[in-house]
């Protein structure tokens, strides 16, 4: 299909800046396109930093940067743009991508997002989630011209991709910059697609760093306050002097729209990623095969641990690695190549930055015990019952109790209801948790339970340690012995 070269101008857009520097700059695609004649970001080739950040606003930056900053329109089929697929790391309300249909045009299957040229290439960063599924992907530039691009990459678990456009080399590009240089409470300037409306600045500041949201193990985001929507996906996260410090990524949208809170993935996360997709289409890392929790101080205490030092196993995939390797649910790992792991993003990096096939020390405490593991690691895979028979309150009338009432329902163990005032409502079980093993040992009956808590209670513990099975997710609770 041919393109045309322009596209309408769609009218003003309003910039506004944030805090000590608040007000409005009206600024249209014509002028913004026109404000960087003459300078060194209007010409091919890498747009520098500023030799110092203004002391009066962001005009300086926006007018350097924009025009290495892209718009990015995506059809995908009405199947996937009706289910709107989220990735790993946004399974989980009130955590919300960037992105949403464009407001112009009724067709569900026309979705927008931001993305920004990182070489003399042609090659574009955008969000993994702004493509995905896509059939057809288009990159407007920040002059108007709009491209036929194609994937050549993605990264579901970092939620990066890369796009290529013909013809692309004499566009203006970023280069990633350190993120490590930015401290909170610097400024921040986000520029993006928000909702589709076309290249907007909004500054901020950078308000925390290393922030988990559940991104699948990373858990190192950049949190801003910079005012930034659905549609600014895959846009670029700038300091003051104009270097990308972060592609931004998702917002926490409890209302479902902004809030002040953002997220960006952290240029020095971004960078290698990017850099693979580009040179091989896709992201070569170490993989162990072992889902992980974290380690709570009941949970160590009912393990037989002094301290709550590490993070707990809490299952591990058939012929993985981990598998292959001895290492057992309930493993505590302390220790991964020698470094201390102190909880499962530590573990997630340290295995990440791996290439398969190396080995690794991998150090486990089991039974109280430390011990030493070797493991060769394997590559990332490609990428209503019927209630029966026992209905009994789990534990005897007197003794240890947890305080559900537990169903067999086709061979399984199921909690059908918990007591308010129970232990097992503090450890928020919740009715359908399937129950698998107490104390490491399995069970199948309310009896097998029953003789569970009473050997831990007998051992002196104050907790027994549960694995539960919950929306076929595998996961460890520690819940206290209360003895009736």
């Amino acid at each position: 299909m041919k393109l045309p070269t322009r596209i309408p101008h769609r009218g003003a857009i309003a910039l506004f800046t944030a805090g000590a520097l608040a007000g409005a700059v009206v600024l249209g695609a014509a002028e913004s396109a026109a404000v960087g004649k003459g300078s060194s970001a209007s010409r091919s080739g890498p747009i520098g930093e500023l030799a110092a950040p203004s002391p009066t606003g962001f005009a300086d930056l926006a007018e350097r940067v924009q025009p290495a900053v892209v718009f990015v329109t995506v059809e995908k089929p009405t199947a996937a743009a009706a289910r709107l697929p989220r990735p790993p790391w946004l399974d989980m309300a009130p955590f919300e991508r960037f992105f949403e249909r464009m407001p112009t045009r009724p067709d569900p299957r026309v979705q927008v997002g931001s993305g920004f040229f990182v070489d003399g290439e042609g090659h574009i960063v955008t969000s993994d989630h702004v493509v995905a599924d896509a059939t057809e992907v288009t990159v407007t530039l920040h002059d108007g011209a709009r491209h036929e691009a194609r994937v050549v990459g993605r990264d579901a678990r970092t939620d990066l991709a890369v796009l290529k456009i013909e013809n692309g080399g004499s566009a203006p590009w970023l280069a990633f910059g350190d993120d490590g240089d930015a401290r909170v409470g610097d400024w921040v300037v986000a520029i993006g697609n928000p909702f589709g409306f076309g290249g907007t600045v909004t500054a901020g500041i950078l308000s925390a760093r290393g922030r988990d949201i559940r991104s699948g193990g990373y858990g190192d985001f950049l949190q801003v306050d910079a005012p930034i929507n659905r549609g600014s996906s895959g846009g670029p996260l700038f300091d003051t002097r104009g270097r990308v410090i972060g592609v931004n990524a998702a917002i926490y949208a409890p209302a479902g729209g902004n809030v002040g809170i953002g997220f960006a993935v952290p240029a020095s996360t971004a960078a290698p990623v990017v850099a693979e997709l580009i040179g091989e289409g896709r992201v070569s890392r170490g993989w162990l095969g072992v889902s992980l929790q974290s380690l709570t101080p009941e949970i160590a205490e009912s393990l037989g641990m002094e301290k709550a030092e590490g993070v707990l196993v809490a299952d591990v995939a058939p012929d993985s690695p981990a598998a292959r390797a001895g290492i057992l649910r309930a493993d505590v790992v302390t220790a991964a190549g020698g470094r201390p792991m102190g909880d499962g993003k530590a573990l997630a990096r340290e295995i990440g930055a791996m290439e398969p096939g190396d080995e690794v020390v991998v150090t486990v405490v089991r039974a109280g015990e430390p011990r030493e593991i070797r493991v060769e690691l394997g590559d990332w895979p490609d990428a209503g019952k019927e209630a029966v028979s026992e209905a009994r309150e789990a534990g005897p009338a007197s003794g240890p109790r947890l305080g559900v009432r537990l169903e067999r329902r086709d061979g399984q163990l199921v909690v059908a209801g918990v007591d308010p005032d129970s232990p097992a409502a503090e450890a928020r079980l919740r009715r359908g948790d399937v129950l698998r093993s107490v104390g490491g040992v399995p069970v199948a009956e309310s009896a097998d339970v029953e003789r569970a808590l009473r050997k831990a209670a007998d051992g002196g513990r104050e907790h027994a340690l549960l694995l539960i099975e919950r929306r076929g997710q595998l996961r460890f609770v520690a819940v206290r012995i209360e003895i009736a």
